[in-house]
């Protein structure tokens, strides 16, 4: 129901990956539902209880266009691109298929999904700047919705393009404010992006008096939860 309501522009709704059964008979399930976890699943595949192949995505889309659903196409396509290699002619097809799907009726989180998944994509390409202009595409759509989970973490991603950019006064000027208000939240994921970035930021102004507190804080968030254990960590941590 709250992947309806989603996708019908009514909510916001995401999957607990772990709750995702890899026996569950899709063909049964709402269009949106299936969706909702192919993206899930592209979005933190590790975390995951079902093989982490495009299995799921194809199954959504495959669904989606039985029952000719198309913001639940949407999600899953976006869901699809994850696994796809940038630059690649499939990837291309698949983008060129979300902007056809675009339109304004369209529910924003539907929308959101298709410039969040091309933005990865441009930036593993080196395109930087149309990265962030994608996710900032991502971020307005994803704020229609209201619900601050979901604007939280798409903040926090784009911190991270900025980082891998070079814009460390950016990711300063926008990540300090948003680590503040992610203190004391339950969004553990968009508080570990938003922080990595800001000390990493910090360290490249070095600013190692802010740089420490966060840093150890978030080593140590990062053993607890072993999902968001960053290939950075150590890095940063060797810097301090």
């Amino acid at each position: 129901i709250g992947s309806h309501l989603g996708l019908t522009g009514a909510g916001f709704m995401g999957v607990p990956p772990h709750l995702i059964q890899a026996n569950v008979p899709y063909e049964h399930l709402p269009c949106g539902l299936v969706s909702i976890w192919s993206w899930a699943v592209s979005r933190a595949r590790s975390a995951a209880a079902v093989p982490m192949g495009r299995d799921w995505a194809d199954r959504a889309i495959a669904h989606a266009r039985a029952h000719v659903d198309m913001p639940a196409l949407a999600v899953a396509l976006a869901s699809l691109a994850e696994f796809l290699v940038p630059g690649s002619d499939e990837a291309k097809r698949v983008f060129d298929e979300l902007h056809a799907l675009d339109e304004p009726g369209m529910a924003p989180l539907a929308r959101c999904a298709g410039p969040i998944a091309e933005s990865g994509h441009l930036s593993k390409l080196g395109d930087a700047a149309t990265s962030i202009a994608y996710l900032h595409r991502g971020l307005a759509l994803v704020s229609e919705t209201g619900v601050d989970d979901g604007i939280w973490i798409t903040q926090s991603w784009l911190l991270s393009v900025k980082l891998a950019a070079g814009r460390t006064d950016d990711v300063l000027a926008d990540g300090l404010p948003l680590l503040a208000r992610l203190q004391g939240t339950r969004n553990e994921t968009a508080l570990a992006i938003c922080r990595r970035a800001v000390v990493a930021a910090l360290l490249a102004h070095d600013d190692l008096e802010r740089a420490r507190p966060l840093a150890q804080v978030g080593w140590r968030q990062a053993a607890r939860l072993p999902l968001l254990a960053h290939a950075a960590w150590p890095d940063l941590l060797a810097l301090l």
